[in-house]
């Protein structure tokens, strides 16, 4: 499992590409996903919207699911994609607390910020 995965090796990243609406795809297939997705907590995940390629294998399978059914899966998965680590100078006291900050710089694993002050 991923627990064990993190607890030999606390600094892993675990990627993962999901293409959603893929022929054939179930409600309980997209409901199934989104457990995997919740309990592994992807580091970084990317979406996909089933797109039929021509001279794929795929290509040729009846795409019976509705377009809209996609688009609002995609959504469901989108929301879970969530998992980067913001760098940003702060005091001690903001340790532990939820804090609204402005993303200033993206880098491929993180991205840097600066805490909004609220007054």
């Amino acid at each position: 499992t991923t627990t064990k995965v993190r607890a030999i090796r606390p600094d892993i990243r675990i990627a993962s590409d999901c293409i959603v609406g893929f022929p054939g795809e179930t409600e309980d297939d997209h409901a199934r996903l989104m457990t995997l997705v919740r309990d592994v907590g992807f580091d970084a995940s990317f979406s996909f919207i089933f797109c039929p390629r021509p001279g794929t294998p795929a290509a040729a399978l009846e795409d019976t699911t509705p377009y809209e059914v996609k688009v609002a899966r995609q959504q469901e998965l989108q929301a879970e994609e969530c998992n980067r680590i913001v760098n940003f100078k702060g005091q001690p006291r903001l340790m532990n607390q939820l804090v609204d900050v402005n993303i200033t710089q993206v880098f491929a694993h993180s991205l840097r910020a600066e805490v909004l002050l609220t007054t």
